[in-house]
């Protein structure tokens, strides 16, 4: 019997280009910048926004992951 072992070669992987779509949709979200005297209501939706901007931006960047991974798990 004989098999295969871990230092036999086989084909090496196919090189793949993988686009760069998704990280240009994962940038930082800056903070809100704090001003003086500023309401602390208003502060805390400034906050609240950019949180929901940054989370925006994570599903975008699932999104087009998934759509990476689709595209390329055909290809062989």
């Amino acid at each position: 019997m004989t098999g295969a072992c871990a230092t036999s070669r086989g084909d090496p992987p196919p090189a793949v280009q993988i686009p760069d779509d998704c990280d240009r949709n994962a940038v930082p979200v800056p903070y809100p910048p704090i001003v003086k005297s500023e309401d602390l209501g208003l502060r805390a939706a400034k906050y609240a926004a950019a949180l929901g901007q940054a989370n925006g931006r994570l599903v975008a960047v699932r999104k087009c992951n998934e759509a990476v991974r689709a595209k390329f798990a055909g290809v062989k």
